[in-house]
C-alpha cells in the first residue's frame, strides 16, 4: 500500500488530510472560524514595543498561536502522540499566559528567575564537565564564584545539599504553581497530566503504535499510519485555550471584544460535549 511505503510524507498522507477534513466538516468549519476570527484579531492588536510586559505577553501568544495551529495540522494528518506532545505544551503556555497577563511584577519576576536560572544550569555544566572542556584553575574557580552568586540570587543556598537544590530550582516557577496562580489547576491536573505520557514516552504512549491480539493480548504488529482518536477531544481544548489566551490580550491591550469571544467559547464548549 501506498501509504506503507512513504508514511505521513507521501501524497497519500495529504489526501487523507483532505478527506478528515470533509469527514468531520462540522468540527473543522468550527476550527476555521476560531482560527480567522484569532488572526484578524491579532491584526488590530498594537503592543508597546517599549514595555517589557506587552512585549513578553505578545512573543508569548504568538507561540501559542503557533502551537495551536501545530495541534489542528497534526490531529487532521492522523499525528496523534505528535499532536497530544504539543497541545502540552500549548498547556505549558497558557499557565504562564494566565500568571503572568495581568500582573507585570511576576511577569518580571519570572523573566528574571528564568535568566539567572538558566546561567545557573550552564555554569553547573560547565564545573561539572571542566576537565572535558580542558578549564584551568582558574576558570574553574570563576565558575564556581558565579554559581555562589547566582545561587544566592535565586534563594536557593543549601550548602552541601544538592538534592535539595536541585528539587527548590526545578519546583521555583513549576508549571502546577504556574496554573494555580492562573486558576487552571484544574486544567492542570485533567489535561496536562494526562498529556504527560507521550512527552516522556512512557509505556503507555508507545503501546498505541503496537496492534494487539484481544484474546492473547500478544503483539501482532507494529502500527502504522494516522489516528483520530481524540480528535474531537484536541481540537477543542486547543481552540478552547487559545481564545482565553485572546481574551486576555485584549483586555491587556484594551480592545473589547468580550462578546465575540464568548459566543465563541459557547460554540467550542458545545461542540465539545458532542
Amino acid at each position: 500500500m501506498p501509504f506503507q511505503k512513504h508514511g505521513f510524507l507521501g501524497r497519500e498522507a495529504a489526501e487523507n488530510a483532505l478527506t478528515v477534513r470533509k469527514r468531520y466538516f462540522e468540527l473543522f468549519r468550527l476550527v476555521d472560524e476560531v482560527n480567522e476570527y484569532v488572526h484578524k484579531v491579532v491584526a488590530e492588536i498594537k503592543f508597546d514595543p517599549y514595555d517589557m510586559h506587552q512585549s513578553l505577553i505578545g512573543s508569548l501568544f504568538a507561540k501559542m498561536l503557533h502551537s495551536f495551529q501545530a495541534v489542528i495540522i497534526l490531529t487532521q494528518y492522523g499525528l496523534e502522540s505528535d499532536s497530544n506532545i504539543i497541545l502540552r505544551a500549548l498547556f505549558d503556555a497558557v499557565f504562564l499566559f494566565g500568571s503572568i497577563v495581568e500582573d507585570r511584577k511576576f511577569a518580571e519576576k519570572y523573566v528574571e528567575y528564568q535568566t539567572k536560572a538558566s546561567q545557573l544550569r550552564k555554569v553547573n555544566a560547565a564545573i561539572n564537565n571542566a576537565n572535558d572542556l580542558k578549564f584551568d584553575d582558574e576558570m574553574v574557580k570563576r565558575l564556581t564564584d558565579r554559581k555562589e552568586e547566582l545561587k544566592n540570587e535565586l534563594g536557593i543556598d543549601y550548602g552541601e545539599n544538592r538534592d535539595k537544590e536541585k528539587a527548590t530550582l526545578a519546583n521555583m516557577f513549576s508549571s502546577e504553581q504556574l496554573a494555580r496562580k492562573a486558576g487552571l489547576n484544574a486544567m492542570y491536573q485533567s489535561g496536562y497530566r494526562i498529556l504527560s505520557d507521550d512527552v516522556h514516552t512512557s509505556p503507555f504512549s508507545v503501546e498505541a503504535f503496537l496492534n494487539i491480539d484481544e484474546n492473547d493480548e500478544r503483539i501482532k504488529s507494529i502500527r502504522l499510519g494516522p489516528r483520530y482518536e481524540a480528535i474531537n477531544k484536541n481540537c477543542s481544548v486547543a481552540m478552547s485555550i487559545i481564545l482565553q489566551a485572546l481574551r486576555g490580550v485584549c483586555n491587556l491591550t484594551g480592545i473589547d471584544n468580550d462578546g465575540e469571544i464568548t459566543t465563541l467559547q459557547k460554540k467550542v464548549a458545545n461542540f465539545s460535549g458532542k
